[in-house]
């Protein structure tokens, strides 16, 4: 057979052409599961949902079945939107989406332009005070496929404009102690208690952003992918939150996911608990814990991804299960 892995978008056509010895046998095409992808009597593929689907091409010579397969990948198209957002009267935002196929034209369009307009490259603008609907739409092999984003509109208070006066010191309490700054994990002066595949890296790209900067790496998107990776944070009871953002590193696998628990501990015992999936479908997410009177703070990925299983995605161009994480900060 001419191809042994493919990767296919629903409602995509392909043509496999199978070669026998003795020339011309006849060959008899199967599909593993016709609900996902279809084969006709001469190797044309349709793909109907998505999935995983083996097709096989098997001849019989002297009474001796052979047998030849490709394993195919079918993937929806999809137009990725947040769902809801927000932008002040004469504001200007970038309201960007992601399609797959990726760099596919998207058509903009807003449900009232008399609350927030839209442009042809996704630029919004706050006209007045309500809500309408931004739609993205992408269109392949002749079927729409839209997201939708609830925009809310609001006038700019004059009261945000104002300049705080008199302001108290946030960096000492009532008893004269000296409390500590909120600071970043990059920041030389946090103390990592201990560490494993994790790296604070200048520059990395997410799947979907170029250049986070001073941000911090957990595993990586290469052949080489480590899978857990963990930092212990000394905390010593001095802060009472933690925040961050997190995202998939470029390269990340499309077809499996990653976990981030993020917890508290005191005397040895847990005392707060968050935990995040990400995949590669995964927007930025925004990270945040109480970790008042913690000792320590623990930053777990959780993931299994086996240097076998690397090998067999490689060649799909998914190359890792790499966990990107800026500014993560230790609040007062």
């Amino acid at each position: 057979m001419d191809s042994h892995a493919l990767n296919l978008m629903t409602t995509d056509e392909f043509d496999l052409i199978a070669t026998t010895s003795p020339q011309d046998s006849n060959i008899k095409w199967s599909s593993s599961n016709k609900d996902i992808v279809t084969v006709d009597n001469n190797g044309h593929l349709k793909a109907v949902a998505e999935g995983d689907v083996t097709i096989a091409a098997t001849m019989i010579y002297k009474g001796i079945e052979y047998t030849d397969v490709c394993n195919i990948k079918t993937t929806d198209p999809v137009v990725v939107l947040d769902a809801s957002c927000s932008i002040h009267v004469n504001e200007t935002a970038d309201l960007s989406a992601e399609t797959i196929p990726a760099n596919t034209a998207i058509i903009w369009d807003t449900s009232n332009p008399d609350i927030v307009g839209i442009d042809g490259n996704g630029i919004m603008e706050g006209i007045s005070d309500g809500t309408a609907t931004i739609t993205a739409t992408i269109t392949y092999n002749g079927t729409n496929y839209s997201a939708e984003c609830a925009v809310t509109v609001e006038t700019l208070s004059a009261e945000n404009d104002v300049e705080p006066t008199d302001s108290p010191d946030m960096n000492n309490d009532n008893t004269g102690e000296i409390q500590p700054d909120n600071i970043s994990l990059t920041d030389e002066d946090v103390v990592w208690l201990q560490q494993e595949n994790v790296y604070i890296e200048t520059s990395q790209n997410t799947v979907r952003e170029k250049d986070w900067s001073d941000c911090i790496r957990f595993g990586s998107s290469n052949l080489n992918a480590d899978s857990d990776a963990y930092i212990i944070v000394a905390c010593d009871q001095k802060y009472s939150k933690f925040t961050a953002e997190i995202a998939p590193q470029e390269g990340f696998d499309n077809s499996d996911s990653v976990v981030l628990i993020v917890y508290g501990v005191r005397d040895g015992e847990q005392i707060s608990k968050e935990e995040y999936e990400i995949d590669a479908m995964s927007k930025n997410k925004e990270v945040e814990l109480d970790i008042t009177g913690a000792d320590e703070l623990y930053l777990y990925k959780d993931g299994d991804y086996s240097q076998a299983k690397i090998a067999g995605q490689y060649i799909n161009g998914y190359t890792g299960m790499g966990l990107l994480m800026r500014n993560a900060t230790l609040h007062k």
